[in-house]
């Protein structure tokens, strides 16, 4: 028997979550083509005030029999995490095809694509007398903030939260964005502009970035948010400004 010849090639390696995965398959015999999204989390352990370590907390395979070469495309559901790397979860997205051997639970040969994806751009959220001036905000750019109203001695902060929750236990990490703030007075108004810090590292296979998004799998709920905490001499709390950073 000769060598067994398994190509695969992606539409995009870079997909929005929410639109499907397409691509092609080339293959001289039947092969076996899976989605895995897979996701690791120090937040259940940290919950307990054990480790910390990590624990895998969602698995989610999609597969596809293919006999002959032929196009093929997976959908996903919008509220899948993104592939990133940051303080509390690390995501990957892989394609992965191979000969199936002892009743499919082994493939080879085999061959894997790793697939970057972002979150689904989320409605921007109403907040009264504030305006964002962009639906998002993206890494290594500038955000801005109109707020109708004139601040004194302002500062702002931009906050993440990675969250964790299932039946038994809830937590909520909380920790600084490292990004530039700036107010400018505009009248009765005053406008805010933030200078993200920019991606780091190589983005082949996550992001390292604290993109906002919010998954729900079977009976457990994680993401992470994203928000704008806005002090005042002249306010008597917070202005809480939740927002969207992705790509």
């Amino acid at each position: 028997m000769g060598k067994t010849n398994i190509q695969l090639v992606l539409e995009r390696s870079k997909v929005r979550i929410g639109d499907p995965i397409g691509g092609y398959v080339e293959t001289d015999r039947e092969v076996v083509l899976k989605l895995i999204i897979s996701v690791a989390s120090l937040l259940p352990s940290k919950a307990k005030r054990v480790g910390p370590f990590y624990s895998v907390i969602m698995s989610y395979v999609r597969e596809k029999r293919i006999e002959k070469s032929r196009s093929f495309e997976f959908k996903v559901p919008k509220s899948a995490p993104p592939t990133l790397s940051t303080r509390n979860f690390l995501v990957r997205w892989s394609l992965v095809v191979g000969v199936p051997r002892l009743g499919g639970r082994v493939l080879y040969p085999r061959n894997e694509i790793r697939i970057i994806a972002v979150p689904p751009l989320y409605p921007k959220r109403e907040i009264k007398r504030v305006d964002l001036q962009s639906d998002y905000a993206e890494p290594g750019k500038k955000f801005s903030v109109i707020i109708d109203r004139r601040l004194e001695d302002p500062l702002a902060e931009v906050l993440v939260e990675e969250w964790y929750k299932d039946p038994e236990k809830e937590i909520i990490e909380v920790y600084d964005l490292d990004a530039k703030t700036e107010f400018r007075e505009l009248g009765k108004r005053t406008l805010l502009v933030i200078d993200f810090p920019p991606l780091t590292g190589r983005t082949e296979d996550y992001i390292f970035y604290p993109l906002t998004f919010t998954t729900k799998y079977g009976s457990i709920e994680f993401g992470i948010r994203t928000k704008i905490e806005v002090s005042s001499g002249n306010l008597t709390s917070p202005l809480v400004i939740p927002f969207q950073i992705t790509l």
